[in-house]
């Protein structure tokens, strides 16, 4: 069974509430592991309502200096209609990409991971 198909399967079979991946799974390639799969956090926010129920990441990937980099969408530097936007089901446009990216690098020249980690303090959502 490919391995999307496997994650699909497994997903339908044990409720995201009752696994160790409480927001889901993200279908990617973790290079530390080699593993196609790893969980979904809470996000920068927690969990956003969004118009498939909630959203935490809104995960996507980019190519910098030759690497492919997956990355979440939703992060702090966006603005409170950018966030509205992504939650209500829409592709991200060019802005929210261009700052999404930029977060990311920024986290990786710092050593750390372009998602939030458990032990990270979670933002208040913008307002405006």
């Amino acid at each position: 069974m490919p391995d999307r198909e496997r994650l699909a399967a497994l997903l339908r079979a044990y409720p995201s509430e009752q696994t160790l991946a409480p927001y889901g799974a993200r279908y990617g390639n973790d290079q530390a592991t080699n593993n196609p799969f790893t969980a979904k956090g809470k996000g920068y926010f927690g969990q956003l309502p969004a118009q498939d129920g909630v959203a935490t990441e809104l995960s996507s990937i980019f190519e910098h200096e030759g690497q492919q980099v997956e990355h979440p969408l939703i992060v702090p530097t966006l603005n409170a209609q950018e966030l509205q936007h992504l939650t209500a089901g829409n592709q991200p446009t060019p802005e929210i990409e261009m700052k999404a990216q930029q977060y990311a690098i920024d986290r990786l020249k710092r050593g750390k991971n372009p998602f939030a980690q458990q032990d990270e303090l979670r933002y208040p959502i913008p307002k405006d």
